[in-house]
């Protein structure tokens, strides 16, 4: 029974203990001076030592995935956060190329007959590829995976792989998932997705889906318990269960944030289709969730716009917003959505919601002096109202930070927008989200 435990329990793992001792017996010897494999005189147990680090950091990046601090630290730096498979992709060269120059330089060393030199680099090259083996097949070796199926674990497996998902959830970047609960985790969101695609097809169904979601209380609670429910899969059931019996209240909004996302991202991008309808209430309500689930996932990094400290959390949780306005950001939604380049996001709805929010009072809409300084874009904008709406999406999405460039294939009055714009800025009113906004608004008020 305890050799059981050993190879398939969640905290303790025979086949990294086995890696460990190997690795460890290795750098014992080359430091002993004992060759074993390569019968070199000095070389020889230093190649030997520099193996056994190698094997080293790869069992603890296989184990514990250290790496994915840096990953961690490096796309939550603004402007970074929404491209993290593009990050980790670079990051991951960089170790490869720099394990490489690493050994180029080990050589020269040798060559030298500098010993310190080349046993140094050595080992720093096999660091690097230690660590980027280690990202890619370290869950290849993981306890739960000698198993190829959810239902093969007994309960006490279940228990072990729910304390990892928890973990996982609270954001400890040394906690990785078995590749099975990761499958299920990819496989679940992938049924709902599906399903809600299915739906979208079906305009009587849609139809029936929309108004349940309008006149629910909690629509998420809703999709999640009532709508999605017979959809769960083994792994999910059982989850849901242990989280039951514990009382562990985060890891359920945690997961349900973790699974509908797409779902949930998927039908916003729908509703913000031309055609779609007149339900700016919905849409608002979705933007709320969406902006919660970033929340949840600890990803309100992406949400605050420019780098200004506005509290990004209230403005995103409340979505007790004047009708009006929600019209005037379905409006944005819709005409953005026109232009050809755009590909939809969320989170520039959501920092342009938080903008309006900041405002208390509509009066404050009719600010003559503004209306008189931007007459002269007025009637343009109303002209070109979607690649006026497009540059406003790329403005939100984080352009307040980097500017707003554009290369000379763009359309014409594209260029004309971003000139308009770059006035406007160059007019240093104090408020340049607000007079985008307000000057959008004059021709929402005209057009709709």
């Amino acid at each position: 029974m305890l050799d059981n435990n050993l190879k398939k329990g969640g905290n303790l793992s025979f086949t990294h203990l086995i890696l460990v001792l190997v690795s460890v017996l290795a750098i014992i010897s080359g430091i002993l001076g004992h060759g074993i494999i390569f019968k070199i005189a000095v070389s020889g147990p230093l190649i030997i030592s520099s193996l056994g680090v190698f094997l080293l950091i790869f069992t603890v990046e296989a184990r514990h995935g250290l790496s994915q601090v840096i990953d961690s630290k490096i796309t939550s730096v603004r402007g970074l956060e929404t491209s993290f498979k593009e990050v980790r992709w670079k990051l991951e060269l960089s170790y490869v190329l720099a394990g490489t120059l690493f050994f180029l330089i080990s050589i020269v060393f040798l060559s030298n007959r500098i010993y310190s030199g080349f046993v140094l680099f050595l080992m720093l090259s096999s660091s690097m590829f230690a660590v980027t083996l280690g990202r890619h097949f370290g869950s290849s070796i993981n306890t739960s995976d000698t198993m190829n199926s959810w239902d093969e674990f007994s309960q006490t497996d279940k228990n072990n792989e729910y304390q990892q998902l928890k973990q996982w959830l609270n954001g400890d970047a040394n906690e990785k998932l078995s590749s099975i609960q990761e499958k299920n985790i990819e496989r679940q969101k992938d049924i709902f997705l599906e399903y809600l695609k299915s739906e979208l097809s079906n305009k009587s169904r849609l139809k029936l889906l929309l108004t349940s979601l309008e006149k629910a209380d909690d629509l998420v609670e809703m999709l999640f318990t009532v709508t999605l429910k017979e959809l769960y899969n083994e792994w999910l059931v059982d989850i849901l269960s242990i989280q039951s019996k514990t009382g562990h209240y985060m890891v359920r909004n945690s997961l349900i944030s973790l699974l509908l996302f797409p779902t949930i991202n998927h039908l916003l991008s729908h509703m913000c289709e031309p055609k779609r309808g007149e339900n700016s209430e919905l849409l608002n309500k979705l933007l709320t969730e969406t902006g919660k689930f970033a929340i949840q996932l600890n990803s309100l990094d992406i949400l605050v716009d420019g780098g200004r400290s506005i509290s990004g959390s209230v403005g995103v949780r409340n979505s007790s917003i004047d009708n009006e306005l929600q019209r005037f950001i379905k409006f944005i939604a819709l005409k953005s959505s026109m232009y050809p380049n755009y590909e939809f996001s969320p989170w520039w709805l959501l920092n342009i919601r938080t903008r309006l929010l900041s405002l208390n009072d509509l009066s404050e809409w009719a600010d003559k002096e503004l209306v008189t300084r931007l007459s002269p874009y007025s009637q343009q904008l109303k002209k070109h109202i979607e690649d006026w709406c497009f540059l406003l999406s790329e403005y939100f999405e984080g352009g307040q930070a980097t500017g707003l460039s554009f290369d000379k294939t763009q359309l014409e009055s594209t260029q004309w927008v971003s000139k308009s714009i770059e006035k406007i800025i160059e007019q240093q009113s104090g408020s340049l989200d607000l007079d985008l906004l307000k000057l959008t608004w004059s021709a929402f008020i005209e057009l709709k």
